[in-house]
C-alpha cells in the first residue's frame, strides 16, 4: 500500500543479492495519505528466498505494507530477463526472474554484449554459486564509467528449474555502475560521485549549467574516485551556495578497508540564495 502526491516514486525487490522484480514506478495517488494498492505481477518466490529487500529507486512516497498473494506455479510464468548491472570494469551481472538449472551451456555464444554499439568478446560466464538467478559475464574489454552497455540473448539451451526456457531478449540496457575516475589536478563535478548518503541532485544555474548536489545535512556524505598521477600538495576550491546558513565539510581519504583519514575541514559562508554561487578555497 503506497501513497504519493508526485510521480517520482519507484522501487524493486531483491533476494539473495539479486533482483526478483522489475523496477516499478508508483503512480500519483493525490496525497501522502491517499492510499492505493500498487501490484508487482509474476514475482517468483522459492523456499530459498528467506531474506527479502525492498529497494527504493525513487523519492516522495509513503509505504505502509506488502501483501503476498499466490497466483499459481512458477511454470505459468516464462523465464525472462529482469535487469543487468556492472560488477566491476570487466564483469556484468545478469538477473533473471527464476533460478536456473545448475549447468549452463559450455559456450556463451547465444549471448551478445555491446559497449557503445560494438559487440565485445565474452571470455567466460558462470552461475552465481549461491543464487541461480544470477549469471556473471567476464569481458575482454575494460568498461569505462561513461560507456553505454546493452545485451541480447537468442537461444534455447538455458532452462529454469521448473523446466521453462529462457526467453530471447534484445538490446536490454545494462546499468553501468563503474565509478567515474577523476584525474587531478582537475575539476570534479559534485554529481559524479560513485556513492552517496542523504543527498539529491537538481538543475543548477551556475556557469556551465548541469546539476548540483542539494539537501545537504550534517552526516550526509559523497564518495569519489580520484587518480593522482603526481604526488604533492593541492589546493581545493569549492563552489557552494546557501541562503543564510554556515556550511562545513570534512574531506577524508578512505583506504581499501573503509578507514578514513581526515585531510581537512572547510567552512563556507552563506551566499544569499540556493543558486547564488561562490568559490571558496
Amino acid at each position: 500500500r503506497m501513497a504519493t502526491p508526485a510521480f517520482e516514486g519507484a522501487f524493486h525487490l531483491q533476494a539473495d543479492g539479486g533482483y526478483i522484480s522489475d523496477l516499478k514506478y508508483i503512480p500519483s495517488s493525490g496525497g501522502y495519505q491517499t492510499w492505493q494498492t500498487v501490484t508487482l505481477s509474476n514475482v517468483i518466490l522459492t523456499q530459498e528466498n528467506q531474506k527479502l529487500r525492498f529497494y527504493s529507486d525513487g523519492n516522495e512516497y509513503n509505504f505502509i505494507s506488502m501483501e503476498f498473494v499466490r497466483t499459481g506455479p512458477t511454470s505459468d510464468v516464462p523465464t525472462e530477463f529482469l535487469s543487468a548491472t556492472t560488477v566491476n570494469e570487466r564483469v556484468i551481472q545478469l538477473n533473471l526472474n527464476k533460478p536456473l538449472n545448475s549447468n549452463l551451456p559450455t559456450n556463451p555464444s547465444d549471448f551478445e554484449i555491446f559497449v557503445n554499439g560494438v559487440a565485445k568478446t565474452i571470455t567466460q560466464y558462470a552461475l552465481d554459486g549461491d543464487n541461480n538467478r544470477i549469471i556473471y559475464f567476464t569481458l575482454d574489454h575494460k568498461i569505462d564509467a561513461r560507456e553505454v552497455i546493452r545485451m541480447s540473448y537468442g537461444g534455447s539451451q538455458i532452462e529454469a528449474k521448473d523446466g521453462t526456457i529462457l526467453q530471447d531478449f534484445t538490446q536490454e540496457e545494462v546499468q553501468n555502475d563503474v565509478p567515474i575516475l577523476h584525474t587531478v589536478p582537475g575539476r570534479v563535478e559534485s554529481e559524479d560521485y560513485f556513492f552517496q548518503l542523504g543527498v539529491n541532485t537538481e538543475n543548477t544555474t551556475d556557469n556551465g549549467r548541469g546539476k548540483n548536489i542539494g539537501n545537504l545535512d550534517q552526516g550526509d556524505y559523497l564518495d569519489y574516485m580520484l587518480r593522482v598521477p603526481t604526488q604533492g600538495t593541492y589546493d581545493i576550491r569549492f563552489r557552494t551556495a546557501a541562503p543564510s546558513e554556515q556550511g562545513e565539510v570534512k574531506i577524508l581519504r578512505v583506504d581499501r578497508d573503509g578507514i578514513g583519514t581526515l585531510l581537512g575541514t572547510y567552512s563556507f559562508d552563506p551566499t544569499g540564495g540556493w543558486q547564488t554561487w561562490t568559490t571558496t578555497s
